[in-house]
């Protein structure tokens, strides 16, 4: 067996993944987030997963089903602003953070998306 890189402690990628979630939850809590929907899917499993974005920076989230009918989800579109309530955490098989969603709050229609159908119209 080959001799380890250093003496620091080894993890294993699942470890990395929950020591990730355990101290997003602890140091961030719940949290608003605001951004305009880029994309949004609903496949049959009944949770809904979307992109929220800004001008420089994307984050994945899900409305897992059990929170579908209260979490305001039915009402977005790509395309709109939005505030989502929720907690950050990761999905380890991927290697991912996304934004676990409880609340959605519309804020209207998105400027990026308002300048990209601008730009179309060009």
């Amino acid at each position: 067996m080959p001799s380890l890189l250093s003496d620091l402690k080894t993890y294993s990628p699942s470890q990395v993944s929950e020591l990730i979630t355990s101290t997003l939850r602890r140091q961030l809590g719940p949290i608003n987030l605001v951004g305009e929907v880029s994309s949004i899917s609903r496949p049959n499993s009944g949770h809904v997963y979307l992109e929220i974005k800004d001008k420089k920076a994307m984050i994945k989230g899900v409305v897992w089903f059990s929170h579908k009918r209260t979490s305001g989800i039915m009402a977005i579109e790509a395309g709109m602003m939005i505030q989502a309530k929720g907690h950050l955490q990761t999905y380890g098989a991927r290697s991912e953070y996304q934004l676990s969603i409880e609340k959605i709050l519309p804020l209207g229609e998105g400027a990026l998306s308002l300048a990209f159908e601008k730009l179309k119209k060009k």
